[in-house]
């Protein structure tokens, strides 16, 4: 990641917010570009399972690549704004008491 591509893509043409920002990371001495890439083994680990936590106390703990597959686990949005969740196609439960 670099500040001058990071500034000209959030700023656009406004060249004195551009200005103001890298100013502002030069005076907290940040570094002008940070290697974002080491990163991603963190980030794949951290979002590959959603917890859902339901208002009547149940907690879900969902693969990622699983939320999108309606053959699995579906979210219906009632007429009275609530919201249904729906899984299918459950073998069995585990426990992890």
């Amino acid at each position: 990641m670099n500040n001058e591509a990071l500034a000209q893509a959030v700023f656009k043409e406004n060249y004195t917010a551009k200005q103001e920002f890298l100013a502002e990371l030069d005076k907290k001495e940040m570094a002008k570009q940070v290697d974002v890439t080491a990163n991603a083994p963190i980030f794949e680990k951290k979002y590959q399972k959603q917890k859902l936590k339901l208002d009547n106390g149940i907690e879900i703990t969902v693969p990622v690549e699983l939320l999108k597959n309606k053959d699995v686990i579906e979210f219906i949005n009632q007429e009275d704004g609530s919201l249904e969740v729906v899984l299918r196609n459950i073998d069995s439960i585990k426990n992890s008491f």
